[in-house]
């Protein structure tokens, strides 16, 4: 498909950040990455494009979803995938640190917090494309 050529493209990407120190960077990408992973297996199963149409919540006055969004839906409709959730919180929350305000509150992003941002990427694309 279309979203694994695509994925696999910026992982390259994201391996060359962090090999040039480019942490802040990679740490962008991890972020995008997931959330167009996250899309993408979210239109496979419910049989639509939200890459096209947008996610919309209802229960948040038909909000358009975000990444933490995706999270918890694709969450409520494969509980089994709760190791993967909560290691795509963890890229979420470090993705969010590159704000300024948070920045500030935060420290530096280094090489090993993206070297484990990037595992547990790679851990949860594995775990979906497998086959």
């Amino acid at each position: 498909p279309k979203a694994k050529v695509a994925i696999n493209k910026f992982l390259v990407e994201i391996h060359d950040a962090i090999k040039n120190k480019l942490y802040y960077s990679a740490t962008i990408v991890m972020g995008s990455v997931l959330e167009a992973f996250l899309i993408d297996w979210l239109s496979e199963i419910d049989g639509k494009d939200y890459f096209n149409e947008p996610y919309l919540i209802p229960e948040k006055g038909n909000k358009r979803a975000d990444l933490i969004d995706y999270i918890d839906i694709i969450q409520k409709k494969h509980p089994d995938w709760i190791d993967g959730a909560k290691k795509a919180t963890n890229i979420r929350k470090k993705r969010n640190t590159v704000h300024a305000k948070l920045y500030i509150e935060e420290k530096e992003i280094s090489e090993a917090t993206c070297i484990n941002m990037l595992n547990d990427l790679e851990a949860i694309i594995h775990n979906r494309w497998k086959q």
